[in-house]
């Protein structure tokens, strides 16, 4: 086996594992993508149930659902259009986004741990290389559009 093909092993294996990782599994536990419509929804400010239905690759059926655990635990609310009571627009609460915020610093404190652990010249290496890796994957999907 050459260099090239090790290295695409590694990488195929290093992926599931960052998923499995202590942090990011306790992240992802138990959510069922509401931290990817919390954050969509932060993100615009507020949102239409269809347009997170696209944006996860979901029926929107899925996302009725999911938006419908995310406002009875407080973190979203649903209004409808005055226009047309049929449609609705989404948006966070104030607990909506201390969820968010709570996420990411749970987040940043494995990654810091990481870093820690790796000591700050192979940190160094690593955000360099990343970096790059990267820039390809921009350029790839710039390609694609």
């Amino acid at each position: 086996m050459n260099k090239r093909q090790e290295a695409v092993d590694f990488m195929l294996d290093f992926m599931p594992a960052v998923q499995r990782s202590p942090g990011v599994a306790s992240v992802r536990e138990g959510t069922r993508g509401e931290m990817f419509v919390l954050e969509f929804v932060r993100s615009r400010g507020q949102a239409l149930p269809g347009e997170i239905s696209r944006a996860m690759q979901v029926s929107t059926a899925r996302i009725a659902a999911v938006l419908g655990q995310l406002e009875a635990k407080g973190l979203l609310v649903r209004t409808p259009f005055k226009e047309d009571l049929r449609k609705v627009t989404v948006s966070l609460t104030a607990a909506g986004e201390e969820t968010i915020r709570a996420h990411y610093e749970k987040m940043r404190s494995h990654v810091s741990e990481i870093f820690c652990l790796l000591g700050e010249e192979d940190s160094d290496e690593l955000i360099r290389i990343l970096k790059r890796v990267k820039a390809i994957i921009d350029q790839q999907i710039a390609e694609q559009a």
